[in-house]
């Protein structure tokens, strides 16, 4: 039976309040007021006590007090940034000069936000949340605006649950094999859990990849494979063939999974041998002979030992490949320039500077 009524009293403006309540001797009452719109008193109220069943209120109450309107159709959507769960929130709210809002967020599930809801403030009707955001947790969102220091209703509330990264990888081999998805493998000298800022990088649809950018013979390099989301966590499988030996570079793999942005655990650790090239081809013999009225030349050469080894010939009627460059070194670089030509000897044109 609480009734307020607007009064005055000496030209400032006043709050009759009266009520119902029990009776009897050594009975008090405390009123609590605010410009604060909520179920219960916030923390900041102002108080009266008195022993009747009825006070004037005087102290703090301005003149014309009015509440902006309260906030609706707020909407929650999960994301991240940078490799954390975040919630964007958008809603509807009143207008004008002078309007900003709060937004509390919370894991309690209750009607008004709680004392210990964390709150962001917002000059526009949206809001990114990451304070405090978990992976994989339901949260529970009011927004309220405020004008003048006079705050509105809370918005009925709304609640989304956050994203959660995929769940650690398992089962990595390496076996001559490929089929797959989207990955991405890193790769470098430096031996430590994650890869390195200035690791080399490639992208493959497959479960196997050659990488052959910066890879040099005798190397240990090490490798890391994540996945990109595809309906769930993947369990992904590294793979490629090489022989065994001194000299063969060895690799180390770990690999893990990637979802809406957020990346699980890495694998463990996993290793293989990447390969290196054969020695060089000796002992070669070029015969002149015929076949069918046509005349051929049998090429042989010393075979070289182990599987997999495979022979490209290559031939030309050209007597010589005269290759040049400005660079000084005991083998042509790849950029030097090249004629070919039948006689000797040869004039250098293209490219020639003076004084070079």
């Amino acid at each position: 039976g609480v009734t307020v009524t607007p009064s005055s009293m000496n030209g400032s403006p006043t709050l009759n309040v009266s009520w119902t309540g029990p009776t009897g001797s050594g009975i008090r009452y405390i009123v609590m007021y605010s410009t604060t719109n909520q179920a219960s008193p916030p923390q900041n109220a102002r108080e009266k006590t008195t022993s009747t069943r009825s006070v004037t209120l005087t102290d703090g109450i301005q003149q014309g007090t009015t509440y902006p309107s309260q906030v609706t159709g707020v909407t929650v959507t999960p994301s991240s940034m940078n490799g954390s769960p975040t919630l964007r929130v958008t809603w509807t709210g009143p207008t004008g000069s002078g309007i900003t809002y709060i937004v509390k967020y919370s894991t309690t599930n209750q009607a008004i936000p709680p004392q210990n809801a964390r709150e962001k403030t917002a000059s526009t009707k949206a809001v990114t949340l990451t304070d405090g955001i978990q992976q994989g947790t339901k949260y529970y969102i009011w927004v309220a605006a405020i004008k003048n220091g006079l705050q509105g209703n809370y918005s009925s509330k709304e609640s989304a649950r956050s994203l959660s990264a995929p769940s650690r990888v398992t089962g990595v081999t390496v076996t001559p094999s490929s089929s797959g998805i989207t990955y991405i493998v890193k790769y470098s000298t430096t031996n430590r859990v994650s890869p390195p800022q200035n690791a080399r990088e490639k992208t493959a649809s497959t479960k196997a990849v050659t990488l052959t950018d910066g890879i040099q013979q005798g190397i240990t390099y090490y490798v890391w494979v994540a996945a990109s989301s595809m309906n769930g966590s993947p369990t992904l499988r590294v793979t490629w063939t090489g022989p065994t030996g001194s000299g063969i570079t060895k690799y180390y793999i770990w690999v893990a999974a990637i979802k809406n942005g957020l990346q699980g655990n890495y694998s463990s650790k996993e290793s293989a041998r990447s390969l290196s090239a054969p020695s060089r081809v000796t002992g070669v013999t070029v015969t002149q002979s015929s076949m069918n009225g046509s005349p051929t030349l049998r090429v042989t050469w010393t075979r070289l030992t182990g599987s997999g080894i495979s022979y490209i010939v290559k031939y030309s009627t050209n007597t010589y490949i005269v290759k040049y460059s400005t660079t000084n070194q005991a083998s042509p670089p790849q950029d030097a320039r090249n004629i070919t030509t039948s006689t000797s000897p040869v004039t250098l044109i293209d490219g020639i500077q003076q004084g070079t």
